[in-house]
């Protein structure tokens, strides 16, 4: 790959070298995609859309080539800044490649066909290479880069839109979600069922077995030696609905589940007392909505997304007053041991439809609304696994 996405950056209508603005960083350089995004990287996006405004944001959405870099399989995000000027700033295009280029068998073919994407790019001529979606500087000023995550840039926005919903609010506000704690899953070992003092975990979040809301265990867990008071704490705090910490986001099917048995493990406990709101909760967790704001929210891979507990908290649910809670109940019991389908074929998944229209209830929106984002969902890349329309598609951020 040539030097010019690592090297080529815009300094006040030029070519500037990359020590020149005095930032750690080099601006124009390849950037590791979930920095875009993680909550770990806030500080450094508001840092340097601060003091440069951030022209565009480039991220390769080709399913064999995420990359800019050789030899690493992340996902990175190529930053084009300037020196910020006078007056109001536009906003930052977060240009998404269909495909990555550069990819011609003969050398020279692809040399051209890489500088001819520079130069689109640079340009603004996009045509053939993929989507545009222009986000609000203020957005970007507050490390709000979601839109790098997707092909659909636009999603972004309509998770904004979700998260803002007035019959919303955090689940975390209402509900404890994790164990109160550090290191619970280092104070147990995985054992055999009759070993004293074992509880039933959630270890795997394996599609082959993941495949329904209502789950089993798949362990017990024991306390290790010396820790059965640590262990017992931990123990207090199980629940009957569980939520996913980390999921491949092509393969995995169930986000969130309700179990017989009070549980914890690799997915995480949300504190409820009451089993009909807790089943309502595993439906609403497994509905459209829910999974847009969870993609929104990936850390590390893009295919792979793990979930801090602070970001899971911030997963808008219903109020209590919000009139679906019966309907997500309901729609529960209809739908506990169909099997879900992955997220690239949720159009033909029955359970996923009847989930939806709980959902589009508790958001105040027509099925057909909710049933637009789980298409859009459905065709993304990194979901589907398969190349995105090169047709140029601009939106404007919601």
């Amino acid at each position: 790959m040539p030097d010019h996405f690592g090297l080529v950056y815009r300094a006040g209508g030029g070519v500037a070298h990359r020590d020149q603005l005095g930032l750690g960083l080099a601006v124009g350089d390849r950037y590791a995609g979930h920095r875009c995004t993680s909550a770990s990287g806030i500080t450094e996006r508001r840092f340097l859309a601060e003091r440069l405004h951030i022209e565009r944001i480039v991220t390769s959405h080709d399913p064999k080539r995420p990359n800019f870099s050789e030899n690493t399989g992340i996902h990175e995000a190529l930053l084009i800044a300037r020196r910020k000027g006078t007056g109001s700033q536009t906003p930052t295009e977060f240009v998404s490649l269909a495909r990555m280029p550069g990819q011609n068998a003969e050398p020279r073919a692809a040399i051209a066909e890489t500088l001819e994407a520079v130069d689109a790019i640079l340009s603004g001529q996009h045509d053939g290479w993929g989507n545009v979606c222009h986000w609000p500087a203020d957005r970007v000023r507050e490390g709000d880069w979601t839109p790098a995550q997707w092909y659909d840039g636009a999603l972004a926005g309509t998770g904004r839109q979700i998260e803002r919903k007035a019959g919303l609010e955090p689940v975390g506000q209402r509900f404890r979600v994790g164990l109160v704690g550090q290191g619970a899953l280092g104070t147990y070992d995985i054992a055999d069922d009759d070993r004293r003092g074992a509880v039933p975990g959630f270890n795997a979040v394996s599609s082959k077995l993941r495949r329904t809301l209502q789950g089993e265990r798949d362990v017990m867990y024991a306390p290790r030696a010396g820790k059965n008071a640590l262990a017992g704490r931990y123990a207090a705090q199980r629940s009957r609905v569980l939520v996913a910490m980390k999921m491949d986001t092509i393969s995995g099917r169930v986000s969130g589940l309700w179990s017989e048995t009070p549980s914890f493990g690799w997915w995480v406990p949300v504190s409820i007392e009451d089993d009909d709101t807790a089943k309502a909760l595993a439906t609403w967790w497994n509905s459209t909505p829910a999974r847009l704001m969870l993609l929104n929210r990936r850390a590390r891979k893009l295919t792979y997304g793990m979930w801090q507990v602070a970001h899971l908290r911030e997963i808008r649910i219903p109020k209590p007053d919000n009139p679906a809670w019966t309907d997500l109940r309901d729609t529960f019991e209809q739908v506990k041991n169909i099997e879900l389908l992955p997220r690239g074929e949720a159009e033909q998944c029955s359970a996923r439809r009847v989930s939806d229209r709980a959902a589009a209830k508790a958001l105040d929106v027509s099925e057909d609304v909710v049933a637009e984002w789980r298409r859009r969902i459905a065709c993304e890349p990194t979901v589907s696994k398969k190349y995105a329309q090169t047709a140029q598609r601009t939106r404007n951020a919601a």
